[in-house]
């Protein structure tokens, strides 16, 4: 599957923000954006941005222009960056996602134990619904950033991995998942390395796949090669991990878009590189084959795949993606070379 690039508006009535926790509802099919930093006027750092409470859903029943997406702003919600967003599970037509970690401002405390939310947006009323239940509850870790969730496509269960300390003093090679059965985290065989900035999907068959980042050893941060894919085994009774080989992959990367399409394949953009350089080319890795094919290239605009000219996406990372269906993927926002998107 190749994803069709349809261009991205860089103005909006919206705020421009990077950092912000995504999720796609299923049904009906829904992006949900929440919360992220965001600086218009360029006066901050990267870290140091203020955050926003914006929560933001784009329907995806009917096809919109990308130079004006129809985005609904809903009651605004906690205001968090580098927090993660998942479905659990739909009642009444009502879906509740849950939210958790992410940066609060500089006096929020490292060993945050309070840092889960509850969602449930309302399209129909415009509003959005958000409970933060007590320290402790379901057994929740401390709060962390920079972490990576993934659940199902159809909601369920929420596998949590690596991230920081919201003072980015300790990195973490943690694995918990949430179960909403029994609204409790529980704690799994932890990554064969602490790391941040990664990405990571479930596929089809409950493999979880973790991808690039930034690892931390003995004190010394690198980037996560991408011929290197972590992967567990969510379905057997003691998952652990096993380190998997990808031959001719991409650059390596943190802060990247990794999107699971349809077809199983998990289409991976932007990102920045060991210099902190936004990118902004485009690849798929194939899990059954295990193999990496470039879809385009972000410097010259050029489909790889299939030839085609297309406008030059300026580079990002920290950006929000989802897929669309259909081929297609939406990737919002971010921090580029020009500042906020």
């Amino acid at each position: 599957m190749v994803p069709r690039y349809a261009g991205f508006s860089l103005q909006s009535l919206l705020t421009n923000s990077w950092g912000a926790a995504v999720a796609v509802l299923p049904h009906p099919p829904t992006v949900v954006i929440q919360g992220g930093k965001t600086d218009a006027s360029g006066e901050h750092s990267y870290s140091s941005a203020p955050n926003s409470g914006d929560t933001i859903i784009l329907p995806l029943s009917k096809t919109f222009p990308a130079s004006s997406p129809p985005y609904q702003l809903l009651t605004p919600g906690p205001t968090y960056a580098w927090h993660c967003l998942a479905p659990l599970f739909s009642k009444d037509g009502a879906w509740t996602l849950l939210s958790f970690g992410g940066h609060g401002g500089w006096s929020s405390p490292a060993n945050d134990a309070r840092s889960a939310w509850l969602l449930t947006p309302n399209p129909s009323t415009g509003t959005a619904n958000y409970t933060q239940p007590e320290e402790g509850w379901g057994g929740q870790p401390t709060r962390r950033v920079r972490h990576a969730c993934a659940a199902p496509v159809t909601g369920g269960k929420v596998f949590i991995t690596g991230g920081q300390e919201p003072d980015f003093r300790e990195t973490f090679a943690h694995t918990f998942v949430f179960d909403p059965a029994s609204m409790r985290f529980t704690g799994l065989a932890p990554l064969p390395v602490a790391m941040y900035g990664h990405s990571s999907v479930l596929l089809a068959n409950g493999t979880l796949l973790v991808i690039g980042g930034m690892t931390s050893r003995a004190g010394a941060t690198a980037l996560q090669p991408l011929d290197i894919v972590y992967a567990l085994d969510t379905t057997t009774r003691a998952p652990a991990w096993t380190s998997v080989r990808v031959p001719n992959p991409p650059k390596a990367r943190h802060g990247a878009s990794a999107i699971l399409n349809n077809d199983g394949s998990v289409f991976i953009f932007g990102g920045a590189d060991v210099e902190g350089k936004p990118l902004n080319d485009g690849w798929i890795l194939d899990p059954e084959h295990l193999s990496w094919t470039q879809t385009f290239n972000g410097g010259s605009g050029e489909f790889l795949v299939k030839p085609k000219l297309i406008p030059v996406v300026p580079g990002r990372q920290a950006q929000m993606g989802a897929t669309a269906g259909g081929g297609q993927v939406i990737v919002v926002g971010g921090e580029s070379v020009v500042g906020c998107i």
